[in-house]
């Protein structure tokens, strides 16, 4: 079996980190907890590009993204002991640096780290993803979306080719039954 796992909003909390930076430079209070779309940011009166710039800078300050959940060497070896584990996100590629020091700081085990904004025409049998856009797609083509549940993707219904998941430990026990 070949896995995708995504980074962002699955590996690491950048949407915390995207928060704090946001609130820092806009005086402002929001938490992931408000975050009620894939294109949140338009409701908090910024533009792509704007909300993008804080973006980048999360991922060009690897030092600043925590780790969603908590012991995710053991997690990610378990994943990785049902079939191929690679991480998948798409972030830019010029940010694989940072990327690949966050991994290995937190002792994530993986493969290969690949970089695609079309996840979907990727060769995975199952993706492990936050995107509400990345399910819908991976849906379409009759493969397999374990849908990690956050507020963004709250919307989108489970199918039969779309699971919600709560946890690394939980997408491992879908996959191992």
């Amino acid at each position: 079996m070949k896995i995708s796992l995504d980074y962002d909003g699955v590996l690491s909390h950048t949407m915390g980190t995207w928060c704090t930076l946001y609130n820092k430079k806009y005086n402002k209070n929001i938490g992931t907890k408000d975050i009620g779309g894939w294109d949140f940011y338009k409701g908090l009166g910024l533009t792509t590009d704007e909300a993008f710039e804080i973006f980048h800078e999360c991922w060009a300050n690897p030092q600043l993204l925590k780790s969603l959940e908590k012991d995710l060497p053991l997690k990610t070896m378990k994943l990785s002991t049902l079939g191929k584990l690679d991480i998948v996100t798409s972030v830019h590629e010029e940010y694989r640096n940072s990327i690949e020091s966050w991994l290995e700081f937190k002792g994530v085990k993986y493969n290969d780290l690949i970089f695609s904004t079309k996840k979907y025409k990727l060769p995975y049998d199952v993706y492990i993803d936050d995107s509400p856009e990345n399910a819908l797609d991976i849906d379409e083509i009759d493969r397999f979306c374990l849908l990690y549940h956050q507020p963004w993707n709250y919307h989108i219904p489970e199918t039969d080719h779309i699971k919600r998941i709560y946890s690394l430990d939980h997408a491992y026990e879908v996959l191992k039954n």
